[in-house]
């Protein structure tokens, strides 16, 4: 090897060396040891926050992960939407308060402009009244 590459082999050497040197003096360190682990009401609510079922937009199979919810109630509480609460499922008796107790936790019910399938055609009809009404006036 000559002379030159070996002197840049060594100055690349101690670059190296040094630059390695300064990145973990105190002042950049990484604290060391076992993260912080999270307080169990924050991951908590995270997971029932995301779990919960919006009544008013959920599919047949979500609803139906619910407990005590059948195929038939499902469609039951598909059919009677949209709902302003969560009590309508009892108020409208599409479920039982017995089953409404075992859920009421995993619900919720966010109120939207969404028809779903199941009201297509009550509000079809609903608007179509209100048309002929306009008309008449």
């Amino acid at each position: 090897m000559s002379r030159t590459r070996k002197v840049i082999t060594v100055v690349s050497f101690v670059a190296l060396s040094a630059g390695s040197s300064i990145a973990q003096t105190p002042s950049n360190q990484v604290a060391k040891g076992p993260a912080p682990k999270a307080s169990a009401s924050n991951s908590t609510t995270k997971t029932t926050t995301a779990s919960l079922v919006d009544l008013n937009t959920a599919s047949k199979q979500a609803l139906m992960t619910l407990p005590g919810i059948t195929e038939t109630n499902a469609q039951k509480i598909i059919e009677n939407r949209p709902y302003k609460s969560k009590a309508d499922l009892t108020q409208k008796k599409v479920i039982s308060p017995d089953a409404y107790a075992k859920i009421e936790a995993r619900i919720n019910v966010k109120t939207t402009t969404r028809v779903s399938p199941g009201n297509v055609e009550k509000k079809a009809a609903s608007s179509k009244g209100q048309s002929e009404v306009q008309k008449k006036q």
